[in-house]
């Protein structure tokens, strides 16, 4: 398998520790010495205690840490910390993706992630699309629907079918439902979605495996082991119930084929090129079981940092600790963006 990359990765020195106030920007932020959460919240599924251990990594890092857990607090936020570490990308209004880098933008406050015009392509998966045929990478082709009269036109190409929200991460909005065989079975599916408000991205239904990569900003770049995922639903497709454990059926584990695994990595980071500047990412490829075909599919600039997901799964092959994760994160962020830190 490949070399764990761990001599890539970066760490604070003494003096950005004491000069860093790092605002933890997330939804569920734990209470300082507050004791781990369930494992799965029955309605929100892991995401409690994936934040409880991304802020006790930051917390183990020695930094000067404060919290807030909502959009409207930040807005009124008038402290003193220097960083955003923001780990919230989700609000009850209409693609809510780059808001957070857009309001960190306009208060000139450094934060991770990406910039908002990168995290609007990232949460835009046509553009994605668009962006890695550029590029010359694989894709599966995809053609949008917006309205309801955009449903008189079937897709140009055969079924069977897999339908998702245009925008946003995480499987949001996808359901069993999703895969249909035929244009007159997902025809309601689109429609409902954009009777929903979404605007809908219709592929050719790939049935076949999920293999993901993590990108870890640098100088160069570097990607993580890949991760394999596997669904026992119809086609092995991922449903946000899924993955947000709320649902069984899905499992992963790191990418085991060496010659597979050097060949996703290399597309993933061809990619990363495309995207720059970032401080990590994941790209997610689909495989199919008949030809063994990759097709990139997305991307996201927030993925999940917790030890369950493909970061954490991955990190875990690659014998990274997650608090030398986060400690890399944190110190190519704040260098990359050349965090002004005030003078002792």
């Amino acid at each position: 398998m490949n070399p764990p990359p761990t001599d890539q990765l970066l760490t604070l020195t003494d003096e950005e520790i004491q000069r860093l106030d790092v605002l933890f920007l997330a939804k569920y932020p734990p209470k300082p010495g507050a004791p781990p959460p369930p494992e799965v919240d029955p309605v929100i599924g892991r995401e409690r205690l994936t934040k409880w251990e991304v802020f006790n990594a930051l917390q183990s890092l020695g930094l000067t840490l404060s919290t807030v857990e909502t959009l409207e607090e930040f807005k009124r936020y008038t402290g003193s910390a220097n960083y955003v570490f923001c780990l919230f990308n989700r609000e009850d209004i209409r693609n809510p993706e780059t808001v957070v880098a857009s309001l960190c933008a306009q208060r000139r406050l450094p934060h991770l992630g990406a910039p908002p015009n990168l995290r609007a392509m990232a949460e835009d998966k046509f553009l994605t699309k668009s962006v890695a045929a550029y590029a010359g990478l694989p894709v599966a082709p995809g053609v949008t629907y917006v309205d309801l009269d955009d449903l008189a036109v079937p897709p140009p190409f055969e079924g069977p079918y897999f339908a998702k929200p245009r925008f946003g991460a995480n499987s949001e909005g996808i359901t069993a439902e999703a895969a249909q065989p035929d244009w007159s079975r997902l025809k309601p599916v689109v429609g409902k979605l954009i009777e929903d408000g979404e605007e809908v991205l219709v592929e050719p239904l790939l049935a076949g495996r999920d293999i993901t990569v993590t990108v870890l900003g640098g100088r160069p770049n570097f990607a993580l082991t890949p991760t394999v995922f596997k669904s026992e639903l119809p086609y092995g497709i991922a449903t946000e119930g899924q993955k947000r454990l709320l649902e069984g059926g899905r499992s992963g584990g790191p990418l085991e084929d060496s010659e597979l695994s050097k060949t996703v990595m290399n597309l993933a980071l061809e990619f990363a090129a495309y995207c720059k500047p970032f401080d990590y990412m994941r790209v997610d490829f689909r495989q199919t079981l008949t030809d063994r075909r990759l097709s990139l599919l997305e991307f996201n600039l927030t993925s999940n940092l917790g030890t369950h997901g493909a970061t954490g799964i991955a990190i875990r092959n690659d014998r990274i600790s997650h608090v030398d994760l986060i400690q890399h994160l944190v110190a190519y962020s704040t260098r990359r963006q050349k965090v002004l830190l005030p003078q002792t």
